[in-house]
């Protein structure tokens, strides 16, 4: 059963955007963490942001990894999918930075957020696939690895980032 935690401080996150994501104007959602399943997780993301993770100076190789939670468009493994794996890079000579992408909107009630996670990964697929609703957000978090991507590559010099050596 998720349970609802203070947000963990962000200090070095960057926001994506100025102002509001476009696509998001009128999400309502608040931002909810939670711990769940021996971890916290992150959930209706509305305004995405990037964490650098980098490399003790001079030991940077000059590639850089986009490290993507993943969590079903729902939520956002950061302690198992995120800050770990950024982590493990960066000790590697990998400048990394975390992508804290837009989640869809899911209820604010946490035992309501659990039913419908639950009922999300069990139910049968019927019909298109994804949904109308997730294929909207598959395409916002698609937006939002994009613009990682080029936010990465403009400041590169100042993260020691090959521009050409940067993935996903």
């Amino acid at each position: 059963q998720p349970v609802r935690i203070a947000a963990p401080a962000e200090p070095d996150a960057i926001p994506l955007y100025s102002g509001t994501a476009p696509g998001s104007e009128g999400a309502a959602q608040q931002e909810v963490w939670v711990h769940m399943l021996d971890q916290k997780m992150v959930r209706n993301v509305t305004h995405p942001t990037l964490t650098p993770v980098l490399p003790r100076r001079g030991k940077g190789n000059g590639a850089a990894v986009v490290v993507i939670p993943g969590g079903g468009f729902q939520f956002l493994a950061m302690e198992n999918e995120g800050w770990p794996i950024a982590r493990w890079l960066a000790d590697r000579g990998v400048a990394a930075f975390i992508l804290k992408y837009r989640t869809q909107a899911t209820p604010a009630s946490e035992d309501e957020f659990g039913r419908k996670l639950i009922a999300s990964f069990t139910a049968p697929r019927t019909g298109d696939w994804p949904p109308p609703e997730l294929a909207q957000t598959i395409a916002l978090a698609g937006n939002d690895a994009q613009s990682a991507l080029r936010l990465i590559r403009a400041n590169s010099a100042r993260w020691g980032v090959d521009p050409r050596r940067v993935g996903l």
